[in-house]
């Protein structure tokens, strides 16, 4: 894949098409510290410490036990559920009024498996009103697990471990962004994720040139997200004249879904992309926040600088040397392990691009009234 695709810049850089520079360099500041997130380094530890977290919840006769072990265990599954997402949504059940903390409870407990449970709970978190998790719940009667994990998300997460699954790929030219922020919210609204996916013919094909041809919703999203919020100009992915998003506009992309993820988002660049040493510093604020379950936008580029794309990281395993990065493409509608290695010394290939320009690092966003 030539590295000319879709666009986004560091500091006052706009990038276009095949990565013309129509504007001064400037170069960005050093990376910030990671926010203090806590989180275990394994799903296996991320569904423990779940666990004992909510155990206050249940010990005070907030939450039901059996919840409690369904949200957990969704936790150490890969596609189910974020340890920000389960803790968010176990408090939102606690803060609704009796009558629909009743209503809820009684949704969660007709749900067949401990999976079904988990993404009600996911829903809840997502700040979807109990009238709509209740049409949700509706909607995924009967399904078992297997389709609960395939059709929930957006990205492919299950693709990385060798599960049947496709994931949401650009419309555009130049909507790295817009797709990215697609997949970001699909990755923790499994409301969104169901209606996206109901509403087009297929969110891993596109028609090359005439990009509202095969998914008309999707790409009509996507060219308000890239137009009306990043500032960009979508064209079909034959073109050569599409715009990307610039990086005053970046942050302000992903803080459009922020009521349904929970977060705020702002841009961490790396001040030298051949460093790896910048690379590690970049790697340790992601890895922090996908250890808490929390889906994190990345820009990554070329050697120069010049041009660049928007991925999706969704998770994150093992440590050291030996940790990787389940990382999904809205270029190809794929995601993939990449490794920590791979990341610093630059020798990943996603789209054509091989180096880390940022990630965007997380803020609690205020909870839903």
């Amino acid at each position: 894949m030539v590295a000319r695709l879709s666009t986004l810049s560091p500091a006052s850089q706009r990038l276009v098409g095949d990565g013309d520079v129509t504007a001064t360099t400037v170069t960005p500041p050093p990376p910030a510290p990671a926010p203090a997130l806590a989180g275990p380094t394994t799903r296996a530890l991320a569904s423990q410490d779940t666990f004992t977290r909510l155990s206050a919840d249940v010990t005070a006769g907030t939450l039901p036990a059996a919840d409690a072990k369904a949200i957990s265990t969704g936790v150490g599954e890969l596609g189910v559920i974020g340890e920000a997402e389960a803790l968010r949504g176990a408090h939102l059940a606690e803060q609704l009024p009796a009558a629909d903390r009743a209503t809820f409870q009684a949704l969660v407990d007709a749900a067949p498996s401990e999976t079904g449970k988990a993404f009600l709970y996911k829903a809840l978190a997502a700040g979807h009103p109990l009238s709509e998790v209740q049409t949700f719940a509706a909607a995924i009667t009967g399904w078992d697990d297997a389709k609960l994990e395939s059709t929930l998300s957006l990205s492919a997460d299950l693709a990385g471990d060798g599960g049947a699954q496709n994931g949401v790929k650009q419309q555009f030219e130049a909507s790295c962004v817009a797709t990215t922020a697609q997949a970001l919210r699909g990755e923790t609204d499994p409301v969104y994720a169901l209606a996206v996916r109901s509403q087009n013919t297929d969110i891993n094909q596109v028609d090359d040139t005439d990009a509202f041809k095969v998914n008309q919703a999707l790409a009509t999203e996507q060219k308000h997200i890239l137009e009306d919020v990043g500032g960009g100009k979508a064209t079909n992915r034959n073109s050569f004249d599409g715009m990307g998003v610039m990086n005053d506009k970046l942050s302000s992309v992903y803080n459009s879904v922020s009521q349904y993820t929970g977060f705020t988002y702002s841009s961490v660049f790396s001040p030298n992309l051949t460093d790896a040493a910048q690379a590690d510093v970049l790697c340790d604020g992601m890895a922090k926040q996908l250890q808490a379950g929390i889906p994190t936008p990345l820009a990554i580029t070329s050697d120069w600088g010049n041009g660049g794309h928007a991925i999706l990281a969704v998770a994150v395993e093992g440590t050291g040397a030996d940790q990787k990065f389940l990382i999904h493409d809205p270029w190809d509608g794929v995601t993939e392990w990449v490794t920590r290695p791979q990341i610093e010394q630059g020798t990943f290939s996603i789209a054509g691009w091989n180096r880390l320009r940022c990630y965007d690092a997380v803020q609690p966003a205020a909870l839903p009234s």
